[in-house]
């Protein structure tokens, strides 16, 4: 699991089969009500991923300023 508080999410990282719909990639859940979280979303494309860093962006890239963004590590590469 990796915590972004800043986000209020939270990210389910190699938790599935690798056969499965998420690829055992980064799955993002919102805590923003901790009593009910919410599947916001997941990055299945680049494969199995052990490990993330996600933090909100701050530029330089004006079009991603205060997105939340993950670094994903995996076997072979750093996807994003």
């Amino acid at each position: 699991m990796v915590v972004n508080e800043e986000a209020n999410h939270i990210y389910s990282v190699g938790a599935v089969p690798r056969n499965h719909t998420y690829g055992a990639g980064i799955i993002a859940i919102d805590m923003t009500d901790v009593s009910k979280p919410v599947m916001s979303g997941y990055a299945a494309d680049a494969g199995y991923v052990h490990d993330a860093q996600c933090l909100i962006y701050r530029g330089p890239d004006t079009k991603y300023v205060g997105k939340d963004i993950c670094y994903g590590y995996n076997e072979r590469n750093l996807v994003m």
